[in-house]
């Protein structure tokens, strides 16, 4: 599972315990998408991506119209 795949399936299980509402905005302060990328085999290099901002919208009667849309700001 990549990290996007991952950041969606914690949002849409993290908004369905709130039920009630159907929109939130990705809080840019408190979010990063984090990267691992491996280099000939020997090391590791990490980094991160801090500019981060979005939408989750839930559907709690069908979750298929539900929709997390992210954007990474790379600049």
């Amino acid at each position: 599972m990549n990290t996007r795949s991952m950041i969606s399936a914690f949002l849409l299980l993290e908004s369905s315990m709130f039920a009630a509402t159907d929109s939130w905005q990705i809080d840019p302060n408190h979010t990063a998408s984090h990267f691992a990328v491996q280099h000939l085999g020997i090391s590791t290099i990490r980094g991160e991506f801090t500019k981060v901002s979005g939408i989750v919208q839930y559907d709690p009667n069908d979750i298929t119209k539900s929709v997390v849309d992210v954007t990474i700001d790379a600049t």
